[in-house]
């Protein structure tokens, strides 16, 4: 029996009929139920160039763009076993989703990261609003960010920089929102996969598996994240990647490798067994264009062994280019799209449970091409923007990379129990450098900041 949505409207903000929750989606609800120790609140970070704005301000400017996000503007309520029920936001319920926290100016960056970790602890559970927001001001004189976290069962880490930042941080309130209304219920129905998709679909999954992780130990693993990042050109990595005629995510992983192979707080620096290599699952969007379509989650899973034993930077990106490739070409991405759709309640759940199983990866890496077009706050525009990932069960660390026009940020999430987390968006951003064929000098960086 499909879910079915009610509706409170009466002192509420207008927002447009809410699209029910997935299978995927809901699977991701009953993990966070599992696992009370894993916070799967994810989101970005946004610097701003200015002044920062009042905290009223912020919360006027979030009101007037929330109408286009419908699931943002509603909070979701257990109403029995096989619906949900969503109830609109009161206006004033911004007071409660928007906060604030001021930074004292002589911590700098180093007390705006700290920010940061303290407001990662903060889960957002289900039974009410899923996604907090706060303003962070004070730690430089012209700069100020903005911090947003949403529950992985509203959204994916696509769906982020596109919709959500698109439209709350869109120097114009958006229009009525897009591909996220529900069918009629006499409209068409949707087509369901033919025997031949859902075959491959569930092989390709099964495949996916093996051989199986060797988990690293979480005894040490608190579920408190802490943040790293650094920033760098697009055009350093389109250029190695073109030297090397790969992609840009190959290049991604493969300086993720050489960090994995060097930073001495990692499980897997001194491996010499192929067999013992780390696992990295990366998810692959099934979206025709980035930030396509509804608010939701929209993504395949897809495992890659990272060859931590292999010294050769060329010979890391030639494995993992053919596995990647391989990923891309067998047809897995529309099969398991289709399959995912339409799988049952019960099925999903054991699917999200096993694919961030450790015994399945040992880390998550996404790369999520941000948006082109230029975002701000009131007047101030975004600089940059930094993605905040989430850490299944019995990981200790994840890495996620993002655009933002011609700015890409590599962002490092580490567990507490982990050894401090350092220079590991550094120590990244050198494995890209030298990459760089020798006599082959990258483009000018470019002065954005």
């Amino acid at each position: 029996m499909a879910s079915r949505e009610i509706h409170a409207t009466r002192d509420r903000l207008p927002t447009g009929p809410v699209p029910p929750l997935g299978p995927v989606e809901r699977a991701f609800l009953a993990y966070d139920a599992a696992h009370p120790r894993v916070n799967l609140a994810i989101g970005g970070l946004a610097l701003f160039d200015g002044p920062a704005p009042a905290i009223d301000e912020v919360r006027r400017w979030f009101g007037e763009r929330l109408p286009s996000l419908p699931r943002l503007g509603n909070a979701p309520t257990p109403a029995g076993r096989r619906r949900n029920a969503w109830l609109p936001l009161a206006p004033h319920a911004l007071t409660a989703l928007i906060g604030e926290r001021v930074v004292a100016p002589e911590q700098g960056r180093i007390g705006l990261i700290s920010a940061v970790d303290d407001l990662l602890r903060e889960g957002v559970r289900d039974g009410g609003p899923l996604w907090r927001a706060w303003l962070l001001r004070g730690h430089a004189e012209n700069e100020f960010a903005l911090l947003y976290l949403g529950h992985h069962a509203l959204h994916d880490g696509m769906s982020i920089p596109h919709r959500v930042a698109g439209s709350l941080l869109s120097p114009d309130p958006p229009g009525p929102p897009q591909g996220e209304h529900r069918t009629p219920r006499h409209g068409p129905a949707r087509a369901r996969p033919g025997l031949g998709e859902m075959t491959r679909g569930g092989a390709n999954l099964v495949r996916g598996f093996w051989p199986p992780a060797r988990p690293v130990t979480d005894g040490d693993l608190t579920g408190d994240r802490r943040l790293t990042w650094t920033f760098t050109d697009l055009s350093l990595l389109r250029h190695v990647a073109h030297e090397h005629r790969t992609t840009v995510n190959t290049v991604f992983l493969a300086a993720l490798t050489t960090v994995l192979r060097e930073w001495p707080g990692s499980p897997w620096h001194n491996l010499s067994n192929p067999d013992k290599r780390p696992w990295a699952l990366v998810p692959m969007s099934t979206r025709s264009r980035p930030g396509g379509g509804a608010v939701g989650n929209r993504f395949i899973p897809f495992r890659v062994g990272l060859p931590c034993d292999e010294s050769s930077p060329a010979r890391q990106l030639a494995i993992l280019h053919a596995a990647t490739e391989r990923g891309k070409g067998d047809g897995r991405t529309a099969a398991e799209s289709r399959l995912g759709a339409t799988m049952p309640r019960w099925l999903a759940r054991l699917l999200v449970e096993a694919i961030q199983s450790p015994r399945h990866s040992h880390l998550l890496a996404t790369n999520v091409p941000g948006p082109d077009r230029a975002l701000e706050l009131a007047g101030r525009p975004v600089t940059g923007f930094v993605p905040v990932s989430y850490l299944p069960a019995g990981q200790p660390l994840g890495v996620a990379l993002t655009t933002y026009r011609e700015r890409t940020c590599a962002a490092f999430i580490t567990d507490s129990g982990c050894p401090d987390p350092g220079d590991l968006a550094d120590r990244w951003l050198r494995a890209v450098q030298r990459l760089v064929p020798p006599g082959r000098r990258p483009p000018s960086p470019s002065t954005q900041r």
